[in-house]
């Protein structure tokens, strides 16, 4: 289902936000999450501490203050969590900010206000998140699709002017 949306970044993330599965996009836009040891593949931490991410997202403080409050909402129906714990208290000792936004106690759902993303080759290219959520009684997964609001706009020309 992600790779059909090429080529617009997509991925697969539990209620946690652990990525269970990414588009070739999604490398391209974001980071190749391949390289990340499994236990390590998670929006959270991958947002508030890889220097790419702050690089991908235009306005970056808003967007991951966004996340931790997004991720707060996905969690608060759950009692006890080992893995809720161990995220939060990893982002607490690794990240000051998230220390501190984690405390504002926020709350927020979706979000699909247009926003900048920064592509390597495209540049600042505006998007819109579409969520899409599977829910059952023991789990849930959503996928998210990072929709450029205009389209993809043209590949730039080689930098030497050649075409080809």
């Amino acid at each position: 289902m992600i790779s059909s949306v090429g080529p617009v970044p997509a991925y697969i993330c539990s209620q946690f936000g652990d990525l269970l599965a990414w588009n070739e996009a999604a490398t391209e836009w974001l980071d190749d999450f391949g390289r990340f040891d499994e236990e390590r593949r998670n929006t959270l931490l991958w947002m508030l501490t890889a220097d790419v991410a702050r690089e991908r997202f235009v306005n970056w403080e808003v967007q991951a203050r966004h996340l931790i409050a997004r991720f707060r909402s996905d969690v608060a129906t759950i009692q006890v969590s080992p893995r809720v714990a161990a995220l939060v208290r990893e982002l607490s000792e690794r990240s000051p900010l998230f220390r501190r936004w984690w405390d504002e106690h926020e709350v927020a759902g979706p979000d699909c206000t247009a926003y900048p993303m920064r592509h390597p080759r495209y540049g600042a290219v505006p998007v819109r998140t579409l969520e899409l959520l599977y829910q059952d009684a023991s789990a849930s997964v959503k996928m998210i699709i990072h929709m450029p609001t205009e389209g993809l706009p043209a590949d730039p020309a080689p930098a030497d002017g050649a075409t080809g």
